[in-house]
């Protein structure tokens, strides 16, 4: 009936009638009627202007739904140009459109200027977050975590919806800089999902957090109500998925019980998880490590030695084989074995020169570094004369 309005000689503003037909097909989810509607609005009355404006926006949005976002982009960009008003809203729309094109510079730029616009608050929170994506994409993380930093702190209902995979990275890049208390609160709002995988991923990576702030007991806590929790079908998972929950959490339990001093418990979890086929080499690392840690403290070098060996040599887990590294240098150097000693510190220097550096001041390091001068020094001096070259 609109349409029908709009192509009628002598009617009054025919071109808000045809806006109406495209906005009636645009609500009944026919997309291409309204947007087949919009392009007639634009060739048919190219005078009205009001309507002109509202057709290209609502073009912008059906072109950017279809995928067609070159399309989309261009319409908006003559929008921009040709507005005084709603500017702040437009560049944010653009600076979406470059984000999703993954054209991550003009996103940036794009959308600082509409933050800079008079009254952008109301797009504020949704162009921080498109700004702290692109500006992660670009590898300028300091930026990202500033920005993505003004957004958490947001009460809940005004955010921004998060990917459950983007929380999990910006919670890795916040504890990577010590910033335990983000990251412990970005885990905490994970675990409110509704889906069991990433309240059971959260629960382990808090588990983390909280163990390198030596709050143990409360990691211990959140790992086995989390088991006992999956038991009782309180937190489920698909019927297809297949990962062995009980031996990763034994995984991480064995970390926390050897930090605790709870030497014992340590070792009959990570040997169970020892014992599992399927367990991701992560989790066996972390465990081959905690047997070489406790069993040497028990007072079993010789018995901790394979175990620190297989989990640096099988493995290259950035935080649990280079650990492995230094408590094989310790039974080395603790049973005399200095050759092997230093060549494990050449290795390890090698492979992990930061964490090398870091643990530079450790006794058994410190005898290793030693035991190299003292050869470099007897590598560089003179042999002795005999008397019997003298004469």
């Amino acid at each position: 009936m609109y349409r029908e309005a709009a192509g009628k000689k002598g009617v009054a503003q025919p071109a808000a009638f045809l806006y109406r037909a495209a906005q009636c097909e645009r609500k009944a989810g026919a997309r291409d009627a309204a947007i087949r509607d919009f392009e007639a609005l634009l060739r048919q009355f190219p005078e009205a202007a009001e309507e002109k404006r509202a057709a290209m926006e609502g073009l912008g949005e059906l072109y950017s739904s279809k995928g067609e976002l070159d399309r989309a982009a261009a319409m908006v960009k003559t929008l921009i140009e040709n507005s005084k008003t709603g500017r702040a809203r437009l560049r944010f729309f653009l600076g979406y459109l470059y984000y999703r094109q993954q054209k991550f510079t003009e996103a940036v730029q794009t959308l600082k200027a509409a933050l800079a616009e008079p009254n952008s608050g109301a797009i504020a929170a949704k162009a921080k977050f498109f700004l702290g994506g692109s500006l992660l994409e670009l590898g300028r993380s300091d930026e990202a975590l500033t920005v993505f930093g003004e957004i958490l702190s947001l009460p809940e209902s005004e955010r921004p919806d998060f990917p459950p995979d983007l929380l999990f990275r910006l919670d890795k890049l916040y504890f990577s800089r010590d910033d335990y208390a983000v990251s412990e609160a970005i885990c905490r709002w994970l675990m409110e999902s509704p889906e069991g995988e990433v309240v059971y991923r959260a629960t382990l990576r808090l588990a983390d957090i909280l163990a390198v702030q030596d709050r143990l007991q409360e990691a211990e806590n959140q790992l086995e109500t989390l088991l006992r929790d999956i038991k009782e079908g309180k937190v489920t998972f698909p019927a297809s998925s297949k990962r062995p929950r009980e031996e990763e959490i034994a995984s991480v339990l064995s970390e926390i019980y050897l930090l605790e001093g709870k030497l014992a418990q340590a070792l009959v979890s990570a040997e169970l998880c020892l014992s599992c086929k399927t367990l991701g080499r992560e989790y066996v690392t972390r465990v081959r490590w905690v047997m070489g840690e406790a069993l040497l403290r028990q007072g079993y070098p010789m018995q901790a030695l394979p175990y620190a060996v297989k989990a640096y040599v099988l493995d290259s887990d950035p935080v649990y084989s280079p650990k492995a590294m230094v408590l094989a240098l310790r039974i080395l150097v603790r049973e005399k074995r200095m050759d092997e000693a230093r060549s494990t510190l050449t290795e390890l220097r090698k492979r992990y020169p930061v964490y090398a550096e870091s643990v530079a001041g450790e006794p058994a390091v410190r005898a290793v570094m030693e035991a190299e001068a003292a050869a470099r020094k007897a590598a560089d001096s003179p042999p002795e004369k005999t008397g019997g070259e003298e004469h």
